[in-house]
């Protein structure tokens, strides 16, 4: 059993302050309000429930903690992001009701959360309930007019989207040159450990149903192969397996009964950590970058033979399993090359060519799972792949394997003069581009499938909607892939999922789409989403720096701060006030991004005006106006923070208070926004970025940074 003492905390800077919140106690009961039970609130600030309940009365909130089952089983990830500057490790335990063993496992494998957070823990003092003082008692009475004037009543139920789904109507029949497989992650499933929890339905039938009428007919979740069969010999690691395992197995049957397959995502062998490899130390080879895990050496006599039949044993007890997606570079840490290609000390690898690493990888898990099953796809996707070595890793793959690429990767881009390249992720920048259609030449001489990663609904650029409304960006990159003769599509990473927006594009039209679904605003609906792409392709794009860290996917939930934090930005997770890192440490310069999110919200604007034109539009057109209006509000407060944290830290005082004021504007619309449509701020691998706790307290941190730029 680990203890608190187990945890990483990384450098461990001093927590950051709350200028908006009186004390310390009330913060951590406003972010908790009605998502955790009063109860545990109480335990972990040491007090009585009825304190918890009158204080957060006294600031103005209104309590109703029906629904807080279902942020403990879904939105755990936003319950430890609200939390992670507040509390110390053993307070947030009690608060989640966790034991160090579970938080570490989800750290480490819950898509990277620990990355996400920053790699580190901020050093938070122990939070204690105590009796106001007068001062503190005039600032809560402040602080309860803004929220009562804000939001009086208690926010709406989250995922009441889960309950609106099976009723998308087959859009169009499959198109003759279309693709093979057509492959999606669940819009709404979690990412970790899905399976021990029956409740926590991945890929409920309704959503099923929903994904057969748009055309889709493969869908993935990952799957951690020891947590699955207990190929490393030891159940230490292997807790739950068989459970897993029938779970998986009526997964698939269901599945199958829509025409669906089932993949699933593993990044093999896992990395373990340290204390893994005290039983088995012939098997360690290159540490991670926290130098606490460490992979699984591929040269080790033993473990290809032991990961083959891992995987055979997975395919007998799950024979409807559709195949496997793998990323074998990156990512986790899979062999002693995959982080640091050409680089590792591993004495046993480390004179070797890197291409062997991934082909061996590969090569083993097709063995395993063939041996079984010979008809299962294995889908390699050549992610962080060299293009050095990538021809001579193509040339020795099994010829049963398909390779995928990311179809836009080094597409060009350009803002204000300064060019860059897209690495991944990008709906405004429209591939397919010169690596991809490299690597699917090299894959149709080398007698391979082909096979191409996109985003056709949303990417990092806006990950809180369920859709990017910019339809003719999407049906262009689609073209570029037919043109391509690609065999088969990912249409979504953990983000983009969802089962409608731009995915029914695949076989049709954009006006045939607009037909359908608007009727007679179908031209007004094209015309506003064409002004929404002209903005669009305005987004500074380069690599994936302004991509993960900036403020975007969290828009007006993401604090400002009244001084410089010296925190650095974190890979979707928290964007701080760290315009470095935005920019990509000067690929960009502030200037510059500050103009692009300008002409980008402009031209939304238009389209917006657009869309207001028609009075009485049905209910897709409402939903297109929703989803418009969200995007519009996060691009616009993406403008604010740059322009907040441009002026602040050149000094220009007095031209923050309009930013501060517009960004409280659009905070407010964004929160009767999300009280509508719960899908808004939803991201299956981060659950909410924000709900509705995350919104007020922008608005007091904007009244308060009011007060204190005066």
């Amino acid at each position: 059993m680990l203890t608190v003492k187990d945890l990483p905390v990384g450098s461990f800077p001093k927590a950051l302050d709350f200028i908006h919140f009186p004390t310390r106690f009330q913060a951590v009961i406003f972010r908790n309000w009605n998502t955790v039970p009063f109860e545990r609130i109480a335990k972990t600030i040491h007090c009585t429930k009825e304190e918890v309940i009158a204080a957060g009365i006294a600031m103005g909130l209104t309590p109703d903690d029906r629904f807080t089952k279902k942020w403990d089983q879904r939105g755990f990830l936003t319950t430890i992001r609200r939390n992670w500057m507040l509390l110390p490790y053993d307070q947030l335990l009690t608060l989640l009701n966790w034991t160090a063993d579970k938080l570490e496992f989800a750290l480490r494998e819950e898509d990277f959360l620990y990355y996400k957070l920053g790699l580190l823990k901020p050093d938070c003092e122990t939070v204690l309930y105590r009796t106001l003082t007068p001062e503190e008692q005039e600032k809560t009475e402040k602080l309860q007019k803004i929220i009562k004037a804000c939001a009086p009543e208690a926010a709406p139920e989250a995922w009441r989207f889960l309950e609106k789904q099976g009723k998308l109507q087959q859009m169009f029949p499959k198109k003759e040159d279309s693709f093979g497989i057509r492959l999606v992650h669940s819009y709404s499933a979690l990412f970790g450990d899905a399976l021990l929890d029956p409740e926590l339905d991945p890929y409920p039938e309704t959503m099923l149903a929903d994904y057969q009428a748009a055309g889709i007919n493969a869908i993935w979740m990952q799957g951690t192969l020891y947590t699955l069969v207990p190929w490393l010999g030891t159940d230490e690691y292997s807790d739950g397996a068989d459970k897993r395992c029938e779970s998986l197995r009526k997964l698939t049957e269901k599945a199958a009964k829509y025409g669906i397959r089932l993949f699933l995502y593993m990044n093999e062998p896992r990395n373990m950590p340290g204390r893994f490899f005290e039983k088995n130390p012939e098997w360690k080879g290159e540490p991670d970058e926290s130098g606490e895990n460490f992979a699984l050496c591929t040269e080790a006599p033993g473990v290809l033979d032991a990961l083959s039949d891992g995987l055979s044993e997975l395919f007998r007890k799950v024979p409807l399993l559709g195949g496997v997606l793998t990323i074998t570079m990156s990512e986790n840490l899979t062999h002693c090359h995959s982080r640091k290609p050409g680089a590792c000390d591993c004495p046993r690898c480390k004179d070797k060519p890197v291409w062997k690493f991934p082909v061996d990888v590969l090569a083993a898990i097709e063995k395993g799972v063939h041996r079984v099953k010979p008809e299962a796809d294995i889908i390699a996707w050549t992610w962080s792949w060299d293009p050095a070595w990538l021809e001579d890793a193509m040339r020795n793959l099994p010829k049963s394997v398909i390779v995928m690429s990311v179809s836009e990767s080094r597409v060009p881009t350009e803002a204000c003069g300064v060019k860059g390249e897209v690495r991944d992720y990008s709906i405004s920048k429209v591939g397919p581009g010169e690596i991809a259609k490299k690597t699917w030449r090299i894959a149709r001489e080398s007698g391979l499938k082909t096979m191409a990663k996109t985003q056709l609904n949303c990417t990092w650029e806006g990950s809180f909607t369920p859709y990017i409304p910019v339809c003719g960006l999407v049906e262009q990159h689609l073209n570029g892939l037919r043109e391509e003769k690609v065999d088969h599509l990912m249409a979504a990473w953990t983000l983009g999922g969802f089962p409608g927006g731009n995915l029914p594009l695949v076989d049709s039209s954009k006006e045939e789409l607009a037909e359908k679904r608007f009727g007679k605003d179908a031209a007004t609906a094209l015309k506003a989403q064409e002004l929404f792409a002209e903005g669009f392709r305005e987004f500074p794009f380069h690599s994936t720096d302004f991509l993960y860290t900036a403020p975007q996917n969290f828009g007006p939930s993401a604090l400002f701060y009244p001084e410089k934090t010296n925190y650095k930005a974190t890979m979707v997770g928290y964007p701080y006030d760290d315009m470095d890192t935005w920019s990509g440490n000067g690929h960009f310069t502030p200037e510059i991004l500050i103009h692009q999110f300008r002409i980008l919200t402009e031209k939304w604007e238009q389209g917006l005006k657009v869309l207001a034109e028609v009075k009485d539009g049905n209910a897709d057109f409402l939903d297109l106006i929703t989803i418009s209006e969200a995007c519009y509000c996060h691009f616009k407060s993406t403008l604010n923070h740059l322009e907040f944290v441009y002026f602040r830290d050149r000094g220009e005082k007095d031209k923050l208070a309009a930013v501060i004021r517009n960004e409280r504007e659009q905070t407010l619309k964004l929160l009767e926004i999300q009280k509508k449509d719960d899908r808004i701020g939803f991201e299956s691998s981060n659950h909410y970025f924000y709900y509705c706790n995350e919104l007020l307290e922008k608005v007091l941190c904007c009244d308060a940074l009011l007060e204190y730029f005066a």
